[in-house]
């Protein structure tokens, strides 16, 4: 009878891991068909599962059906948009590393990618490898060890990172080290999260092995940003204005309703974050016309007076 239960329990979770796998399918049609943002490295995180699908079948599943979250398909597609012409040598500082594997693919700019999590870096090396690619490196070290490279570069990419930095070093520090290591006219471009008002965010543990410790054994996790924020904590602190484009929920609420419900049934909700970019999610022309929650991305081109 033990036996039996077991068979049905395993038979329930393959054919739900089968409907998961037709579901993404089917959304990932459905967000090239409308033309969502990001599907080139949808497409390019697929072909990376499938490349490591023997040697770690666990993390090959992951990129074979829902390749990167939800917001990182206009994230990355804003990024790539922004990457100057002239791109020699490129520092990517903690980004998720699709958008650097992938650029580093494509083009045979010097990349040098630094992480202070050290066991997500290995996942990177992995792929690094996996793709017999010699022109991009990594540093286990943070943001502060960029003053020691003593090296400047065409292009500084920091996708959703420093939201999450605090301490003795918190985003404003960390912008200001990152635009000092530009060449002239060189091109700084970061992601942010933002909403119609500033709050932080706090968890029980570190999500990435940095953050400091509060009172009460929480940790810091991130900021949310408002256009004040934006302001005097990174514009201002840059010394330059940037290019700006926003994007982010048709309506207020709706991205907290969906990833809770992302978390409650995660693999099978997971793989369908290319329609639901389609439709529930917009870019829009400022802050003010944004409903509620989203993202910030920002282009500073370095003053070459």
């Amino acid at each position: 009878m033990r036996l039996i239960y077991r068979f049905i329990i395993k038979l329930v979770d393959l054919l739900k891991i089968g409907a998961a796998c037709v579901d993404s399918k089917m959304a990932q049609r459905y967000g090239k068909y409308h033309n969502a943002p990001g599907m080139l490295f949808d497409d390019f995180g697929r072909r990376l599962g499938r490349r490591i699908c023997i040697s770690n079948p666990g993390l090959a599943s992951q990129y074979l059906f829902c390749p990167m979250h939800l917001f990182r398909y206009w994230e990355f597609d804003f990024a790539y948009r922004q990457l100057p012409q002239q791109l020699d040598n490129i520092l990517d500082v903690s980004s998720p590393r699709l958008l650097s594997l992938m650029i580093g693919s494509e083009k045979t700019s010097k990349i040098l990618m630094i992480n202070p999590d050290l066991s997500d870096l290995q996942e990177t090396e992995m792929f690094i490898q996996s793709l017999h690619l010699k022109n991009v490196t990594t540093m286990n070290v943070g943001i502060e060890a960029i003053q020691d490279l003593k090296e400047e570069f065409d292009c500084i990419m920091c996708i959703s990172v420093i939201e999450h930095i605090d301490g003795a070093m918190d985003d404003s520090a960390a912008l200001k080290i990152m635009y000092d290591a530009l060449r002239p006219n060189g091109r700084l471009i970061i992601t942010i999260p933002v909403d119609k008002n500033y709050y932080e965010e706090f968890s029980d543990s570190q999500q990435y092995g940095t953050q400091p410790k509060i009172a009460e054994g929480k940790y810091f996790f991130q900021r949310i940003y408002d256009w004040d924020t934006i302001n005097s904590r990174i514009i201002d602190k840059v010394g330059t204005k940037p290019k700006i484009h926003w994007f982010g929920e048709k309506i207020s609420g709706h991205y907290r309703a969906y990833s809770n419900y992302r978390s409650q049934e995660g693999f099978v909700r997971r793989v369908n974050d290319p329609k639901e970019l389609v439709d529930n999610f917009q870019e829009f022309e400022s802050w003010e016309a944004m409903p509620g929650l989203g993202i910030c991305g920002m282009a500073f081109i370095k003053d070459i007076g």
